[in-house]
């Protein structure tokens, strides 16, 4: 999500960003209701992104690489191209690294969310 939001802050102005990840989260809440904006268990706005209470973590990454994948389609496609698989992998892992998340997997985690959207 921290990378996602520093790419796409160039695309759109940096409070637009938290607008369209709260209207795509409410979108894809049928399935997952976690993600439901007020009502669900995750709470997130400016620099904060917080999760109110213990989720199974395959439905919450499943959940979170449909939003981000869906935030990726709403850029433009001569931006997108531009973009490199590896840098963003290890991106992420450095990403992931500070902020001392276990066991990440970004590889698995950068394929999933540009699925079908980068080669």
């Amino acid at each position: 999500m921290m990378f996602m939001r520093s790419m796409m802050v160039d695309q759109f102005r940096e409070n637009k960003f938290y607008a369209l990840f709260k209207k795509i989260c409410d979108e894809v809440s049928d399935p997952y209701p976690f993600l439901k904006p007020d009502e669900g268990v995750i709470e997130f706005h400016e620099q904060i992104f917080r999760v109110k209470s213990v989720l199974y973590k395959p439905a919450f990454v499943q959940g979170m690489t449909i939003v981000l994948n869906k935030m990726l389609r709403q850029m433009s496609s001569r931006r997108l191209k531009k973009l490199d698989l590896q840098k963003i992998v290890k991106q992420v892992q450095k990403i992931a690294h500070k902020s001392e998340i276990e066991k990440p997997n970004p590889q698995l985690l950068v394929q999933q969310v540009f699925r079908d959207i980068l080669p």
